[in-house]
């Protein structure tokens, strides 16, 4: 009865341990498919997107879009050159997945409210690292800039051979101009389309001198032969935007001083208040009038930032 009641057990464990087995196989195959087909519905997605861009480029336009604005920030922060197969829809997906885990461990460790707070810092801590990798390429393209058009005043440029004349020059320019010309030979060699490889990389650029660069590149290619006119107007017209460029800094630079003395005499005045009142400064700061005033000043630093980035542009 014993070896029965032992044959039995090892045929339940048997059946147990294959319907384990058979439901894990099943399990895994099912979330390879939905994975498998979610990565087909991305590269759609982004085929899609370029064909798109391509058309509204020919068409010189302009769409602004959710997806629109996280592919320009994967070029102009140069994040598509160190990840060359992410674009706006993966950039999206990735952030949704990091979002959920990190809101996941902090909800579970501390609370809703807290997991909340971690995925905006998140958000903020990311946008403020596409904004510092966007003005170290905007410095980096001004200063190659007129180098570049050294060089391409040096060629004696067609149209045909547009494409590697800018593949020769890009070998003794930096990131992420290097980068945009090599791209733009690689294209032009591979579609024989040199007009639209020229203005597909004016839009990899941040730098607006460099974009109306390539539109009169692009423009020059199709209806004249002769490129010096064109070198000879772009050198002038980016002299004159380094000396209006330096002409911002300065007036950036008197504003940054009159904003510091307008904090220094903020807290002055806050000291002078609370001692006035017999308060400290803290318990001052949480009444309504402090919250009030602590507001003002913010909004000032903030509306002081932003458009401190909108002069070094």
């Amino acid at each position: 009865m014993s070896r029965y009641f032992e044959w039995g057990a090892v045929f339940v464990c048997l059946t147990v341990g294959f319907a384990a087995m058979f439901y894990a196989a099943v399990t895994n195959r099912t979330w390879e498919k939905v994975l498998l087909i979610t990565r087909r519905n991305m590269d759609r997605r982004e085929k899609e997107a370029l064909l798109e861009k391509r058309k509204l480029l020919q068409q010189q336009q302009k769409k602004k879009s959710l997806w629109t604005a996280l592919d320009r920030q994967i070029d102009y922060s140069g994040l598509r050159r160190r990840l060359p197969g992410l674009g706006a829809t993966g950039l999206f997906a990735l952030n949704l997945v990091l979002a959920a885990v990190l809101f996941g461990i902090l909800t579970a460790l501390a609370g809703f409210l807290p997991g909340l707070a971690g995925v905006a810092g998140m958000v903020l801590l990311e946008g403020f690292g596409f904004l510092l990798a966007r003005q170290k390429n905007l410095r980096s393209v001004n200063e190659d800039l007129m180098k570049f058009l050294d060089f391409l005043g040096n060629y004696n440029i067609t149209g045909g051979e547009l494409g590697s004349i800018l593949g020769q020059i890009s070998r003794y320019l930096n990131q992420p101009l290097r980068g945009a010309l090599e791209e733009c030979e690689a294209e032009s060699r591979l579609t024989g389309d040199v007009g639209m490889a020229v203005l597909s990389m004016g839009e990899k650029i941040e730098h607006p001198q460099f974009k109306q660069l390539a539109r009169n590149l692009e423009l020059t290619s199709r209806y004249s032969t002769d490129f010096a006119p064109l070198v000879m107007d772009s050198r002038r017209s980016m002299r004159e935007y380094l000396r209006q460029n330096q002409d911002r800094k300065g007036m950036l630079r008197e504003a940054a001083i009159n904003m510091l003395l307008l904090l220094i005499m903020s807290a002055v005045v806050l000291v002078v208040v609370a001692g006035l009142v017999g308060s400290d400064v803290p318990s001052l700061l949480a009444t309504l009038p402090g919250r009030i005033a602590l507001g003002i000043v913010c909004g000032i630093l903030l509306l002081f930032g932003r458009q401190a980035m909108l002069m070094n542009r």
